[in-house]
């Protein structure tokens, strides 16, 4: 018979060997769970300008999809109508292409499409608080295009022939790869989580006192602790924001453009636009390694479909 103390050894350390499993598989799993440091230096970084909020994270965002398709549709009516077939593509208003993102995304309505900006005095000048499109002209012309007979099935042959052409020459889509869409839909959540957390920097906070200084002439009788939060309730319902319109108002136009001046000239804008920056700076190893798989600078093709749009808009009809 084995002494007992000998079989209580042996328990002992197998006891002994199961708790040290039992705490490194523990050990490996806490870390697992440790959140991935942001500790990489994102490459290229932009020129700062506090006047075009140019940030680190732009060389990832794809250009506008309305934009890009009315870019193409103008170079293959182009092409068309040098082969006979006409498209009359209509005139658009593009500053009205797309929408405008103020506050918080949630707020906004943008979900992860699109990136958020604070607003400026000229946005303001021009739609005041309006994030949806506010140009009814080129909405009714759009409609009539869309609306007009369609091709023949030969002038449809040389649309699309034409079209193949943009997408090999003047307009690659390769910008607008598989890659280029997941770093697109990544560089919008880290500029949008980059914004929310520059907006709770303590350079940012302590500006929030002036800029409500600042907007007392404007009179609103719910003004928020932050830019950040407006509109305020009263000023988005009171000018439905939400909702399209051919004539946004003075009103809304005047609270608009207070709210834009105060957060320059009390130094908001540059302490957040500072911080913004600062924040979009690092990002994780995982992060980066998504981003610059997309593989193209989108900035450079956001400003040929721009120099596109520019060169072949069609003259604005007579109101």
């Amino acid at each position: 018979m084995k002494h007992p103390s000998a079989f209580l050894g042996r328990q002992w350390v197998a006891k002994l060997a199961a708790l040290v499993v039992v705490v490194a598989g523990t050990a490996a799993i806490a870390v697992s769970n440790i959140p991935e440091p942001a500790d990489q230096a994102l490459p290229h970084l932009p020129t700062k300008d506090v006047s075009s909020w140019s940030m680190p994270l732009d060389r990832y965002l794809v250009v506008n999809d309305d934009q890009e398709h009315y870019a193409e549709l103008l170079l293959q009516s182009k092409c068309a109508a040098a082969q006979g077939v006409r498209m009359d593509v209509p005139w658009r208003d593009v500053t009205s292409i797309g929408v405008h993102g103020f506050g918080d995304a949630e707020d906004a309505g943008l979900g992860q499409d699109s990136v958020v900006r604070p607003l400026t005095v000229g946005t303001a000048k021009a739609v005041g608080y309006h994030r949806v499109p506010t140009d009814t002209l080129s909405s009714g012309l759009w409609a009539a295009y869309l609306a007009r007979p369609p091709l023949t099935g030969a002038q449809q042959r040389v649309a699309d022939s034409c079209l193949t052409q943009v997408r090999e020459t003047e307009l690659s889509i390769a910008p607008l790869s598989g890659r280029a869409q997941v770093a697109n839909a990544l560089a919008v959540t880290l500029a949008n989580r980059a914004l929310r957390d520059a907006r709770r920097d303590p350079a940012v906070v302590s500006r929030e006192r002036a800029w409500r200084t600042c907007m007392a002439p404007a009179r609103v009788r719910d003004l928020p602790e932050s830019p950040a939060l407006m509109p305020s309730p009263s000023v988005a319902n009171g000018f439905a924001v939400g909702l399209p319109t051919a004539h946004v108002s003075a009103g809304e136009k005047s609270v608009a453009v207070q709210d834009a001046t105060c957060m320059t000239s009390t130094g908001y804008r540059a302490a957040l636009y500072a911080a913004d920056y600062r924040q979009q700076q690092r990002v994780t190893k995982s992060d980066l390694g998504v981003l610059e798989a997309g593989g193209v600078d989108q900035r450079v093709y956001a400003a040929k479909v721009d120099r596109v749009i520019a060169a072949n808009l069609p003259p604005k009809p007579e109101a």
